[in-house]
C-alpha cells in the first residue's frame, strides 16, 4: 500500500507538471550514514517497522482491545503513539520546522494511520510482519528529507482516504472487541 501511495503523486506530478522526482533520492535522510536504498529502507524497517510496531502493535493494542473495540483501541493507541513521537519535534530539525497547520496535519495523519495499522495487524491474526513492512516502507518514501513536503503530504492524504474506506467497509469487524489467547492443555490430562 506504501507503495501505491508514493505512486500516485509521482505519477501525477511528473504527468501534470513534468516534476519528475529523481528515485535515487528515496528515503536518503542527512540522519542516515547510508546512500543505498535497499539498506536504508532495511534501516526504516527495523527501526521505526520493528522498533515501533513492537510496542504499539504486537504489546499494546493487543492489550487495550481486551477492554475495548478494535477501532476505539486503536484510537487510545494513535493518542499515545502521537504523546511519544513529541519529543522529536525539540530536536528534528524536519519535524520541528513544521508550521502549525503541518504538525495538525501530521497528527491526523498518524491518528488515521494507526487506524489502518491496527485494521491491517488485525486482519493478519495478529501476525506483526505486515505493520512491520507497512510502517517501515511508509517511512522510507515519507521521511527523507530530500523529497520536498508534497509526497508526504498526499501520502498522508491518501492514509486518510483509504482509512475512512477500511471504517466504512470494515467498521462492523473493527467493532469486535480481541479475546487474548486461551492457554491450552499440550499433554491431554
Amino acid at each position: 500500500m506504501p507503495v501505491l501511495f508514493f505512486l500516485i503523486p509521482y505519477l501525477s506530478l511528473g504527468i501534470i507538471k513534468g516534476d519528475w522526482l529523481n528515485i535515487s533520492q528515496l528515503g536518503l535522510n542527512s540522519k542516515l550514514p547510508v546512500t543505498n536504498a535497499f539498506l536504508v529502507w532495511l534501516i526504516w524497517c527495523f527501526f521505526y517497522g520493528i522498533g515501533e510496531e513492537g510496542g504499539w502493535r504486537g504489546f499494546l493494542l493487543p492489550e487495550i482491545t481486551q477492554k475495548y473495540n478494535t477501532r476505539i483501541s486503536t484510537l487510545f493507541v494513535a493518542f499515545i503513539w502521537a504523546a511519544w513521537h513529541l519529543p522529536i519535534f525539540l530536536y528534528d530539525k524536519d519535524l520541528g520546522s513544521m508550521s502549525f497547520g503541518g504538525t495538525i496535519g501530521w497528527l491526523i495523519g498518524l491518528i488515521f494511520g494507526s487506524l489502518i495499522l491496527g485494521w491491517l495487524v488485525k486482519q493478519s491474526s495478529w501476525n506483526l510482519w505486515p505493520v512491520i513492512l507497512w510502517h517501515g516502507t511508509f517511512n522510507f518514501f515519507t521521511a527523507s528529507d530530500r523529497i520536498g513536503y508534497v509526497y508526504p503530504a498526499v501520502m498522508s492524504t491518501l492514509v486518510i482516504l483509504i482509512s475512512i474506506w477500511i471504517g466504512i467497509i470494515y467498521g462492523r469487524n473493527l467493532s469486535i472487541k480481541h479475546k487474548s489467547v486461551q492457554k491450552t492443555d499440550f499433554d491431554g490430562a
